[in-house]
Parts: structure tokens; C-alpha cells; sequence
């Protein structure tokens, strides 16, 4: 299975690839990769040989087939279905985020628990009342719920998502979920992040 660091570097490697092509460069090395990156070429090369790719001697990989790899490695494009509960400010600025459409992320459905968000839009995204999501998501199978919510609530909501068929987790609230180990889940932290980056600060004055 792959892993996780390696799974963000694939798509560093992605989006890098992308802005190549676009400058009209038809084939690159590992160490032109790892050089612009600030990597290790040997640690490119071992990422890259994951997704079967082979590149030619002197020349390196031809870019637009091994972007096509890492399309097929990293499933981009394929259309995964999610909700997003709790339409409040990280939510909104995730749902406003266009860089989801390029990884094939599909928010079918939002919910909300606030009057004065129910029935407004979100770019181009309606917030419903969370009282009804199992009647929308019974509809609609779900693979990923995405939570924006107070971390009280979040437990109460992951554990609805689940019985609803949700196949996968996203968790931005502060707090460990404990669901079924049939279910993935990933949890963001972005006040932990923010005191990570703030201690390396204070290590470095």
C-alpha cells in the first residue's frame, strides 16, 4: 500500500509536471524533478517507479505520459462523491476551493444546521437542513463526508454518515473520531499545523 508522504508527493509531482507541459517541455529527468522540487533524485525515482512508468536512458520521461501515470495511479478525475456538513467559514471557503474539480471531488450535497444558511447557495451549492441529509443521502450514494463542524457535534455526525453508507471520513474538526475500522478516515488539523510551523519559528529567532 502506498503511503501516506509518498501519496503527497505524487501529487506535488502532478501539479509540477502540469506547469512543464504547459511551457512546452515534451520530456524531463528524475533529477531536473528532484532539483526544481528540492529533493532527493533517488527518492523520485523510487516514487515514481510506483506507478509502473519507465523512462528512456539520457532522456528521462516523456511528460505528458507520465502525468497520464500518475492520473491513472492517483485516480484523478474519477468522480468521488461527497457532502460537506457545516456551511460555516471553513466551509465555505472549501466549497469555494476550485482545485477539488481537477482532483475529481464532487460535492453532491451540504448540510447545515443554522436557519440562516438552510436554502441559501455557496457557490453554486444549496445548503440543506441536516435533518434530512439520511433522506438525501439515501438517494445518493456518498463516498466521502466532508466535516466542518464543532468538534461536540462532529462524533454525533460521523457516526450518522456511517450508517448512512458513507465509505470515508474527512474530519477537520478537532477531535479524534472513533468509527468502524471498515470506514478511512483523515484527520486535519490546521490549528496543530499553525503550532508546529510557530514552535520551528521560535526554534530558528
Amino acid at each position: 500500500m502506498c503511503s501516506e508522504p509518498t501519496i503527497k508527493r505524487l501529487s506535488v509531482y502532478h501539479k509540477y509536471l502540469k506547469e512543464v507541459e504547459a511551457s512546452g517541455q515534451e520530456f524531463i529527468s528524475c533529477t531536473k524533478i528532484a532539483k526544481n522540487l528540492h529533493l532527493l533524485p533517488i527518492q523520485v525515482r523510487k516514487d515514481l517507479s510506483i506507478t509502473d512508468i519507465v523512462g528512456k536512458p539520457r532522456v528521462g520521461y516523456h511528460i505528458k505520459d507520465l502525468r497520464d501515470s500518475l492520473d491513472r495511479f492517483l485516480s484523478f478525475g474519477k468522480g468521488v462523491k461527497a457532502c460537506l456538513i457545516g456551511a460555516g467559514n471553513l466551509g465555505y471557503s472549501l466549497l469555494r476551493y476550485k482545485g477539488f474539480d481537477e482532483y475529481g471531488l464532487d460535492i453532491k450535497f451540504v448540510f447545515d444546521n443554522n436557519p440562516d444558511k438552510i436554502d441559501t447557495y455557496i457557490d453554486g451549492h444549496q445548503v440543506l437542513d441536516i435533518k434530512n441529509m439520511a433522506e438525501h443521502l439515501s438517494k445518493t450514494e456518498i463516498d466521502v463526508g466532508v466535516l466542518t463542524v464543532p468538534r461536540v457535534y462532529a462524533q454525533t455526525l460521523a457516526n450518522k454518515l456511517v450508517e448512512c453508507g458513507v465509505k470515508a471520513l474527512w474530519n477537520f474538526a478537532p477531535i479524534r473520531l472513533l468509527i468502524p475500522q471498515n470506514v478511512v478516515v483523515k484527520h486535519e488539523n490546521i490549528a496543530g499545523s499553525f503550532l508546529v510551523l510557530a514552535s520551528r519559528i521560535k526554534q530558528i529567532r
